[in-house]
């Protein structure tokens, strides 16, 4: 055989060369929706369409050419040598953008596949391609902008394949509306410059699959919701400018039932869903890649086939699963790539299904979407969840989570990942200690943060579920924080100490405090009705302040729970209307750390020493008092001195100048 110089040639099956273009359509065909497509054998139109000719005309020759000299061809040229009786596929690659000149008659029955990639297919003297009448495939990628309405269908009665896809075309000919493509399965026009589509083309119940993405719609098309397209498996819409799906909601100028199983509206410019009309048997819904913020009531209440539904990469901020889940038949449900907050949990239990796919991955969800299984697990146990890479904060909320996590592990350890299917990508982003740290890996039940009422710049932690922990340590505190967490049945630990605070004030929550250590600050008072709040303290450390008293009011309050107080390194006055707290000291001294080393600051004696006989006002002077007494001798001296010697000062200063 004397094959084009550009060419080779390959004699091959029928069957071959159509599973080859058939696998080549898959994207197309919407293969990433309908994994059934993989089986050629059972699922090809293409197969069952030739099936008579494959039997008594096996062969075909496959012509494969790639023109990289930049000139002008025909097609009989690159068929050169190629036995016109044979059935012929020709499938050429332009490298620099050559010219293919269409030079076939339309009643050639022997050319049955054309396929172009990057070459400008362009005719004589401006007259028309005719597609031959035993054209099975025609698929033209990047032709130019006028091979569109170049084309004349009039005898496609057995093309099966078409797609005519990058050639700029505006629309659709109008002189198309002559054609019955009887046999067609696949229609294509992808990435052209399509602004509408009029369903000009009569077609029949044939159609598999029309792809319309990449062109600049703004509309969704309404003839194509007309009933006639009985056979619709796949309608690709995605890659166009459409803000208005109206034809497809339920009002009274939309009637018929369109059937139409997959309809793929993915990265448009959609902002909004209302109630959408009875579409028959769709199953399959693809709105993402949109402008999604909300999703309104009843939205999908008449898709009653639909199975399933995907909203990732668009702007919703709320889920109510109850209002997306109207039929029993939905399975997968994506709302990943989102702005969700938060689920309605209580919905997600009412949800009745044998199997549920739920994708709330990439959101902002502060915590997993069903914490408390056990709600969930007695009527549903079958739900899939994925909800990773969401900013979880690790606080004590996960205790119930983890519960639930625990509870699937005992009835069955692959029940945890049957659920939560990327539990273990499940990844911590507040608190900042816990920041990356896999939720799988911590321990809630044993240590916890507390956020809620924890007080700025404090950390709150909840210790083996019942003891909680406050630590404003050395956090340089002017004053007292003005609200701490407030749980329930646990023991309450406040730390203070090593703050420049100045007094112990009364706040609600000291009653509920069983330890208050605010040692080493710069206290001065202790306010009457704090230290009546911390009746029931259990440990106060006041040590390294700069007290000088307590409230008088101490005296009748007895520390019936305390274990450890500390009161040393203080400036305790020791005066003799303060004579109560030595005895007071004396009453609690097996709970006092070292009452020995609480001190007097004047008198420099053990305060339980003190009494009447030295504690006398006469004979030893409360030092504020020698303070005053010290300060008024130094002023009267200067004024003496000034009164001795004032005719002096002027004489002086005159010496100076």
């Amino acid at each position: 055989m004397n094959c084009s110089v550009h060419c080779r040639c390959i004699d091959s099956t029928i069957e071959s060369i159509m599973k080859q273009y058939y696998f080549k359509h898959l994207s197309i065909m919407g293969a990433a929706y309908r994994p059934d497509l993989q089986d050629f054998d059972m699922k090809s139109e293409y197969k069952s369409f030739l099936g008579v000719f494959a039997k008594i005309f096996n062969n075909i020759m496959l012509v494969l050419c790639e023109l990289l000299d930049g000139r002008v061809h025909t097609i009989t040229s690159l068929l050169n040598g190629v036995d016109h009786g044979m059935y012929t596929a020709l499938d050429v690659k332009c490298i620099k953008k050559e010219t293919i000149i269409w030079d076939i008659p339309s009643w050639h029955t022997s050319f049955n596949i054309f396929v172009s990639d990057s070459c400008k297919v362009s005719t004589y003297k401006d007259s028309l391609i005719v597609v031959p009448i035993n054209m099975w495939i025609m698929d033209i990628e990047a032709g130019g902008e006028h091979v569109m309405k170049s084309i004349d269908m009039t005898y496609s009665h057995n093309t099966l394949s078409l797609a005519l896809a990058g050639s700029r075309s505006k629309f659709i000919p109008q002189k198309w509306s002559n054609a019955y493509m009887c046999s067609v399965t696949l229609l294509s026009f992808k990435d052209n410059w399509l602004e509408d589509f009029n369903c000009i083309i009569t077609l029949t119940k044939r159609l598999d699959t029309l792809d319309l993405e990449g062109n600049v719609m703004t509309r969704f098309p309404k003839c194509l919701l007309d009933s006639k397209y009985r056979s619709l498996s796949y309608l690709s819409l995605a890659y166009n400018q459409i803000d208005d799906i109206s034809p497809m909601y339920d009002l009274p100028e939309n009637t018929g039932v369109p059937d139409i199983n997959i309809i793929n509206l993915s990265y448009n410019d959609i902002s909004e869903v209302h109630t959408l009309r009875d579409m028959g048997r769709l199953k399959i819904l693809d709105l993402s890649y949109n402008k999604i913020q909300e999703i309104s009531a009843n939205v999908f209440v008449n898709l009653k086939y639909l199975n399933t539904l995907l909203l990732g990469n668009n702007r919703l901020f709320k889920l109510d699963l109850q209002m997306l889940l109207p039929s029993s038949n939905l399975e997968t449900l994506d709302v990943s790539h989102n702005y969700i907050l938060s689920v309605n949990e209580a919905n997600v239990v009412n949800i009745n299904k044998t199997i549920l796919e739920l994708d709330l991955q990439y959101n902002r969800l502060s915590y997993p979407p069903l914490k408390d299984c056990t709600k969930m697990l007695p009527t549903n146990n079958n739900l899939k969840i994925l909800s990773a890479y969401n900013p979880y904060l690790c606080d004590c909320s996960f205790i119930v989570f983890e519960a639930c996590i625990n509870r699937l592990e005992k009835q069955n350890r692959s029940s945890v990942k049957h659920v939560f299917q990327d539990l273990n990508q499940m990844k911590c982003y507040f608190p900042p200690t816990n920041k990356g740290l896999a939720i799988r890996d911590l321990n809630f039940h044993r240590y916890c943060v507390v956020l809620e009422d924890c007080p700025p710049s404090c950390t709150c932690y909840l210790h083996e579920r019942n003891t909680l922990r406050v630590n404003c340590s050395s956090r340089r505190l002017l004053e007292m924080p003005v609200i701490i967490p407030k749980l329930t049945n646990v023991y309450t630990v406040l730390y203070l100490d090593h703050n420049p605070l100045g007094y112990l004030g009364y706040h609600s929550y000291l009653s509920r405090l069983s330890e208050i250590y605010i040692d080493n600050c710069l206290l001065t008072t202790v306010m009457p009705s704090a230290i009546a709040a911390l009746k029931n303290i259990r440990v106060m450390t006041l040590h390294d302040n700069l007290l000088q008293k307590l409230p008088t009011s101490t005296r009748n309050i007895t520390l019936e729970k305390a274990t450890n107080i500390t009161l040393h390194n203080n400036r305790w006055a020791c005066s003799c209307e303060s004579l109560w707290l030595p005895r007071w000291i004396s009453k609690h001294s097996a709970i006092i750390w070292k009452p020995e080393n609480i001190s007097c600051d004047y008198l420099q004696i053990a305060m339980r020493d003190v009494s009447k006989s030295n504690c006398d006002e006469k004979r030893h002077l409360n030092h504020d008092y020698l303070a005053v007494f010290l300060i008024a001798c130094a002023f009267l001296a200067m004024t003496h001195v000034y009164f001795l010697y004032r005719q002096d000062v002027p004489i002086l200063m005159e010496s100076k100048t």
